[in-house]
């Protein structure tokens, strides 16, 4: 089983030269899972939330193309678990891990110290206060969109004036 090393997303659209490469597009979510030379990694394509893709595509992608994905917050693991797949992350007991992404049941995790990323269950984090995941998500109210003021939208221009008769000329 291979170790998910960390989580980019694509900065730039890169469109694969041979068979070893990979295109990507602008901001596509990928894993990288090696990243021992400097100027190309070897990643692989991040399944939509929730889902898992165990034959996602992989290849090489310029390195100078991807840019860590910012996590959500810093989480603690309530328990330990073990992987079961190559996209879940083994986790200690008590270890403070990045959270990215969360759904019902799955949340997608990064080591806080060393590298690796990938799923644990939703049940088995803790926020930073003390709470589950959860509890804060049944807590959890998504904030409003504000209210955006426009200015009123530009005057239309008059139309230009006629031509007066006495202006043009008749030959």
């Amino acid at each position: 089983m291979s170790v998910l090393l960390a989580l980019c997303k694509a900065e730039y659209e890169y469109a694969a030269s041979n068979d070893e490469e990979l295109s990507i597009e602008e901001n596509q979510l990928l894993y990288v899972l090696e990243n021992d030379d400097p100027e190309w990694w070897k990643v692989k394509v991040k399944a939509p939330a929730g889902e898992y893709d165990e034959n996602a595509p992989t290849g090489l992608v310029p390195a100078s193309y991807l840019v860590p994905v910012e996590p959500l917050k810093q989480v603690k693991a309530t328990y330990a678990y073990d992987p079961q797949t190559e996209e879940e992350l083994a986790v200690d007991e008590d270890e403070d891990v990045y959270l990215f992404e969360t759904s019902p049941d799955w949340v997608l995790v990064g080591k806080t110290a060393g590298h690796g990323v990938g799923y644990i269950p939703a049940a088995w984090i803790e926020e930073a206060q003390g709470e589950t995941y959860e509890e804060a998500a049944e807590e959890y109210e998504a904030p409003q969109a504000a209210a955006i003021s426009l200015p009123p939208p530009a005057p239309t221009p008059p139309p230009a004036p006629a031509v007066p008769a006495f202006f043009t000329t008749a030959n």
